[in-house]
């Protein structure tokens, strides 16, 4: 009888919640294609539109990210900035970023680079990314919640990667890519702030010792994923 009920409940707060979900999609596509934002009138009480941010051109965005681990939070650390310029296919942005994380949480080491020690592991190595990418606005996250002044954005970047391994002072270079995924809430017409994810990967290789050497001896694959506050700033 108790597995009954339980399941009875469960059942009826899901019903619930579709539901909820049906009118917000229904009510989020009745909005028009521009993303509007509204504030509240203090005199009258009422909503009214505030801006278009459909009108935005340009933007900065000031980002750090850590370590998606949450249990090692602190063993990446990432300062990224992004200009972004409205384009008719969406945002054409231009990235640079300073990583610092132990050698473990950024990639696997390379049996044919010598050291596989704990201590080698958890070194602190350096990581210089500039990218280029596409960028996209998109607000489905309002069928879910109802606060008009949300939306998500999605990019994916080109990156050039800068790899410096301190423990043996060795440098690495090499292509990658950059995917993110935000949550953000503008609050103004010049600025939102947010929440965003981002994952990378990137091949890169050191400089050849000798003429013999091959490409697989001397290179490092690089993946991470990390999470990061979002300020942007829009004019």
């Amino acid at each position: 009888m108790k597995i009954f009920l339980a399941l009875f409940f469960f059942l009826s707060i899901n019903i619930s919640y579709a539901q909820y979900v049906g009118e917000r999609f229904e009510e989020t596509s009745e909005d028009n294609d521009e993303l509007l934002t509204r504030e509240r009138d203090a005199a009258t009480g009422l909503l009214r539109e505030a801006y278009n941010i459909k009108n935005d051109q340009s933007k900065y965005s000031f980002l750090y990210h850590f370590n998606s681990d949450v249990k090692d939070i602190a063993s990446i650390s990432t300062f990224e900035f992004i200009y972004g310029t409205k384009r008719d296919f969406g945002w054409l942005d231009f990235s640079i970023a300073k990583i610092s994380g132990e050698f473990q949480e950024l990639t696997e080491n390379n049996p044919s680079l010598g050291s596989t020690s704990q201590e080698f592991l958890e070194e602190s190595a350096g990581l210089l990314v500039l990218g280029v990418g596409l960028g996209f606005r998109t607000k489905y996250i309002r069928h879910l919640v109802a606060i008009d002044t949300l939306y998500e954005t999605i990019a994916a970047s080109l990156t050039y990667n800068q790899f410096d391994e301190n423990f043996r002072s060795e440098k690495f270079a090499g292509p990658g890519i950059k995917a993110d995924f935000g949550i953000h809430k503008r609050t103004s017409e010049a600025f939102h702030f947010g929440w965003k994810m981002s994952y990378n990967l990137a091949h890169v290789k050191k400089a050849k010792e000798f003429d013999t050497e091959g490409s697989a001896g001397r290179s490092l694959l690089l993946t991470w994923l990390s999470f990061g506050l979002d300020l942007t700033f829009y004019y």
